[in-house]
């Protein structure tokens, strides 16, 4: 059971003002009976106090330094009385009417701070009460004041609902931050008004502790100044939290409301010990002894409790021993294992300095301690928190939810709801609208389609994502969803949606997708939500690092996050990337340029797309060549602390977005960091790259244009595609060459030669170089005239807009997939006994592979062939024709290169041609339909089979060379069966298998494999033990050939050399329709250097 001392300390209901000597052996009192009570503690538990009645009116507030305390009284005065006989030595202040409610002396002990019903905060100097400091920042009262354990900073607390954070150091203290919506909007009849709302700092200075309006404690960081974090009080807190302390130590937390008193252990946010009290008390101050196990609180009703050793044996005292100089704390449970310390690594050995061996602490060495609690430590940086952009915290009950170049989102807190108002900076384009918030929203990103709206889970309301669309074409509008329990949104982001362009039609037009935009989340799991505009889940991805923020275009989504910790010297470590909206891949990565010590501030994508940021240095930054692959890089284009418009300024700049050459920004005067209502006007900055200055400052500003307008060039380039020029780039780039012109023109006035060939290099249209070549004649520069002339016929010679085109079009293609393994394709295509190798699944080629052309077999005929049944096939065609000629399928495209061709082929009308792909048959194929005309190889159809006598089937319409009535036989010819059917394959292995399948027997099938021709239609190797039965046959066609004028086989190697070669038509024909149709594809879409047909041979056919 708690040992607890009860004494009815003042009479008359009020607060209770409480404080401890600095040796902690004298506590001093006062309360609404205007009296002044000293209670020695070293006299025991039962001594009677001394009462001190000098004030007129209730005592609000006590200080205590060392020999001396302080009363501040609602007469405005403040007492300084001796600290041995408790005298009253000085009336510090006094005389204006207003009641004083709080007073706080630094740790130094030579000033003192009071705050008051006044709007000023007063900081007086003990040794000399003269000087006297104003603090101006509040807009009503003040409540309550603290000192940073370094005397460094002081903490006011207003009944405006803010507490301002003041630098102290300078001679003319600075208002450093003011933090809204933690503490509550209180006035002096209100019944929270003696609630304490001070802030109670961390014996380290790193953050303190404040009871906040919705029943938690809250953690504001002194790095940013932000709440970082705050204790789980929803299972142990129901109600107000009225008092606040923290231990000497640093190791506990007592808080007071209705649901008793609470110690917590800070280091893993848990309450250790509790204590019940009477519901219908108010407790309005606690406080922990500096020397002892002892905790004091006091209440409205003048009653003052001592909690006598409220921490147990086993534990580490709250107290601090100044008997050490240095010890190392071992683990204890109230410790435990963990090393967070409300969201940032924490050093503890500072504790240790001052703890005497108690509760798992070795002592290590002993000395006089010097009068400190605190020694200088090495820290990791602060991690830098989420945050959303545009956003600002509430002030006055107002806030912005979002801020950036298409519009701004206004809250407005009505206690029980919230009213949000939306505005866009252009009315033309969407109307502005306003709505009640019940679910009280604090996260919004406006994009093109709509607006997403988002808060975190809050007891046992779980987070809530909510959508709403501007317009669409279906019946729907706005959705929302909700996460699951554990799980909260960081930040969100509302973008457009991705235009489509076609690769098959580079004229067309991009589509858009009509769709209702995108969302993206970032949750404290670290996973990033995707979401169509309709509210459908496409997508999940676990970042594996903590989110810093994100945004989101028309394309990609910009995130930030952090992959591990921050470091010792002061780095974020922040890394970024670019993901697509409509493949989600990376399109880019890589490391945020923040200096040390710096954080980032804003992230935004331009009205180009680029990615940009803005950090706590004031510099701005964008990602150029993000449409690059692996070409990323950040470049400083704009510089806030050298604009001439800062000098002698104290301004700061709020970032809205960036537009082309513009940073559009909200102006800040003096240290204010967020826009305030009513809301200011937004302003434009011309972007301006941060050069080195020289003697020339014209020269500079010309460069640094220069560079601008070739990055903003850049931008316009890239966005084109596989398109290449365009008017308004034409334009700007012919802008440029004017500019550049002009830097020609006075550096070849300075006689700076070099510097002018540079110039002429830069120059984008080659018709600019003649204007610089003019500009060199002009000045009687015959050398510079010639390297211009030079280097314009090299551009001519030498540069290819197509190879550029096809190299845009490779950067919005992403990454080829990796192909799977054979047996994973079986398995997804349900055949896990399938042999062979299964059809590939990357995509054919968009240009063809340069290739020696098909060979055209000889149609002579072969006196070593096998006889057939029927008659030749070629019989009937060769007396029909006058002479031979070359019938080319028409399946092949010709260009301007094949008019060489066209004069030894036969002529056709092109007005009666039939489309593309197709060949208008002629009257005298239809005569001979019955006439078999053999394909040659490489130009066969896809669909080809083997030809019939039946008339009316077109695929059998193939190329045909007449055969002269005196030609010789070919004795490599073959002829084939009339019934052999030919099956159509598209792989290796299936040709194998269908031949295999039609083989009548072994001897075919053996005869099949060894005529098996080679990748260009050309025949295999003979077997070895039929070698020389293969050198007899060569032998005896070279004879033939050598002999007899006929018709040969013509082809056209690599180089373009006409060649004359006699090739056997191989048995099986599956493998020679194959071989056609890749050909004859690649054949559709090569454009290569035109083909020399070999002519026809010439002459009438003589009669034997």
């Amino acid at each position: 059971m708690a040992n607890i001392l009860f004494n009815a300390a003042h009479q008359s209901p009020g607060p209770i003002a409480i404080a401890f000597s600095p040796d902690g052996q004298v506590l001093y009192t006062g309360g609404g009976d205007c009296v002044a009570r000293v209670w020695k503690l070293s006299e025991g538990n039962d001594a009677e106090a001394a009462a001190i009645i000098d004030a007129d009116e209730p005592l609000w507030s006590i200080a205590a330094i060392d020999q001396a305390w302080i009363t501040a009284s609602a007469d405005s005065s403040v007492r300084l009385y001796n600290g041995s006989d408790n005298q009253l030595q000085s009336l510090i202040l006094s005389g204006n009417a207003i009641p004083i409610r709080s007073i706080a002396a630094d740790p130094t002990e030579q000033r003192v701070a009071i705050g008051s019903d006044e709007l000023d905060v007063k900081v007086l100097d003990l040794k000399d009460p003269t000087k006297i400091q104003t603090l101006v920042g509040h807009k009503n009262g003040v409540r309550k004041v603290t000192w940073h354990p370094s005397s460094s900073y002081l903490t006011t607390s207003g009944q405006d609902g803010r507490i301002i954070v003041w630098d102290m150091s300078p001679e003319n203290p600075v208002l450093v931050k003011s933090i809204e919506g933690i503490i509550p909007f209180q006035d002096p009849e209100s019944s929270g008004f003696f609630n304490d709302c001070s802030a109670c700092w961390h014996p380290s200075g790193k953050y303190f502790f404040s009871a906040s309006k919705t029943h938690e404690i809250v953690v504001v960081s002194r790095d940013t100044w932000t709440k970082s974090s705050s204790f789980p009080s929803a299972d142990e807190i129901s109600s107000d939290i009225t008092a606040l302390a923290v231990s000497p130590n640093g190791l506990y937390l007592a808080s007071a409301s209705k649901d008793g008193i609470l110690i917590w252990s800070i280091q893993i946010k848990r309450v250790l010990f509790r204590h019940q009290i009477d519901s219908q008390s108010h407790v309005n101050q606690l406080i922990f002894s500096p020397t002892q196990n002892l905790l004091v609180w006091g209440d409205t009703e003048g009653n003052l409790y001592r909690w006598i050793d409220p921490i147990p044996p086993t534990q580490p005292p709250p107290h601090v021993d100044k008997s050490t100089k240095s010890a190392r704390r071992e683990k204890t449970p109230v410790m435990g294992d963990m090393e967070e310390d409300l969201g940032e690594d924490v050093d503890e050995d500072w504790i240790i300095d001052d703890m005497a061996g108690a509760g798992g602490v070795t002592i290590e060495g002993s000395k006089e301690k010097e009068r400190s609690y605190a020694r200088e430590i090495v820290a990791v940086a602060k991690a830098q928190s989420a945050f959303q952009p545009g956003s600002t915290p509430m002030k006055d009950r107002k806030g912005y939810l979002a801020y950036n170049r298409l519009g701004v989102v206004e809250v407005t807190d009505q206690d029980s709801h919230q009213i949000i108002n939306v505005e866009f900076h252009d009315r033309s384009t969407y109307p502005s609208y306003h709505f009640t918030d019940y679910n009280r929203f604090n996260m919004a990103s406006i994009g093109d389609r709509g607006i997403a709206y988002a808060r975190p889970s809050e007891k046992s309301e779980p987070s809530q994502v909510l959508y709403k669309p501007y317009a669409t074409w279906g019946s729907s509008t706005e959705w929302s969803i909700t996460l699951p329990a554990g799980e909260d949104v960081i930040a969100i982001a509302a973008g457009g949606v991705t235009t489509r362009r076609s690769y098959k039609n580079r004229s067309s037009e991009e589509i858009d997708s009509d769709g209702a935009g995108t969302v993206v989340i970032a949750t404290s799991t670290s996973y990033l939500r995707f979401f169509t505009g309709s509210g459908i889940q496409i997508y999940v991805w676990a970042m594996g690092g903590d989110i810093v923020s994100l945004v989101a275009g028309n394309e990609w989504v910009f995130v930030v996050y952090r992959e591990g910790g921050t470091s010792l010297d002061g780095c974020q470590n922040l890394r970024y990337s670019l993901i697509s909206l409509d493949r989600f891949e990376v399109v880019q990565d890589g490391q945020l340029p923040l200096p040390k010590n710096k954080t980032l501030k804003w992230i935004g994508i331009s009205e180009e797309g680029a990615p940009s940021m803005y950090d706590s240095n004031g510099v701005l930054f964008v990602l150029d060549r993000f449409r690059r692959p692996k070409q990323a890089r950040w470049v400083p284009i704009l510089d806030t602390n050298t604009l001439s418009r800062r000098a002698g300024k104290d301004e700061s700049y709020w970032p809205i977005g960036l537009s082309g050459k513009m940073f559009m920004c909200l102006i800040l005067k003096g240290r204010t960091e967020h826009p305030s209502f009513p809301r200011p006007l937004v302003q434009e900055l011309e972007l301006r790259i941060p050069l080195l200055q020289t003697e020339q400052p014209q020269i500079v500003a010309s460069e640094e244009k220069l560079i601008r307008e070739k990055i903003l060039l850049s931008w316009t380039r890239d966005a084109l595609g596989p398109l290449l020029e365009s008017s308004e780039l034409a334009t700007r780039e012919l802008e440029m060459d004017k500019d550049l012109i002009k830097l020609l023109q006075a550096a070849i006035k300075d006689r700076q030669l070099q510097r002018a060939n540079d110039i002429v290099r830069l120059l984008n249209h080659i018709n600019s170089l003649d204007t610089a070549a003019k500009l060199a004649e002009y000045y009687h520069l015959a050398a510079l005239q010639d390297k211009i002339n030079s280097w314009k016929k090299w551009r001519e010679e030498n540069e290819d807009p197509l190879e550029e085109m096809e190299e845009r079009r490779t950067w919005s293609r992403g990454v080829l997939p990796i192909p799977p393994s054979h047996e994973m394709v079986a398995h997804l295509l349900g055949n896990t006994a399938s042999s062979g190798r299964p059809q590939e699944f990357k995509p054919a080629s968009m240009f063809p592979k340069r290739s020696l052309v098909g060979a055209i077999p000889s149609y002579a005929q072969n006196v070593f062939a096998r006889k057939s049944d029927q008659s030749s096939l070629f019989g009937k065609h060769a007396d029909t024709n006058d002479g031979p000629s070359l019938d080319i399928d028409a399946s092949q495209n010709y260009d301007e290169g094949y008019a060489n061709a066209e004069s030894s082929m036969p002529e056709y009308d092109a007005a009666s041609s039939p489309p593309e792909g197709k060949r208008k048959r002629d009257a005298e194929d239809d005569n001979n339909n019955a006439s078999y005309k053999k394909p040659r190889t490489g130009a066969s159809r896809p669909d080809s089979t083997v030809p019939s006598s039946n008339p009316g089937m077109p695929q059998q319409r193939k190329a045909m060379v007449a055969v002269p009535s005196n030609a010789k036989p070919n004795p490599f010819a073959r002829t084939l069966a009339p019934n052999h059917s030919i099956v159509k394959s598209n792989t290796f292995f299936e040709k194998v298998d269908a031949a295999e399948a039609a083989a009548p027997s072994k001897r075919g099938a053996e005869k099949r494999q060894t005529k098996q021709t080679t990748l260009f239609g050309l025949p295999g190797i003979a077997p070895a033990d039929k070698k020389a039965k293969a050198i007899k046959r060569s032998k005896a066609a070279e004879t033939d050939v050598d002999s007899q004028p006929g018709p040969q086989t013509a082809s056209v190697d690599a180089e373009g050399v006409e060649e004359t070669q006699l090739t056997e038509t191989p048995t099986d024909e599956t493998q020679v329709v194959g071989q056609s149709i890749e050909e004859t594809q690649d054949a559709g879409v090569m454009d290569e250097e035109p083909i020399e047909w070999p002519e026809s041979p010439a002459g009438e056919p003589t009669s034997p």
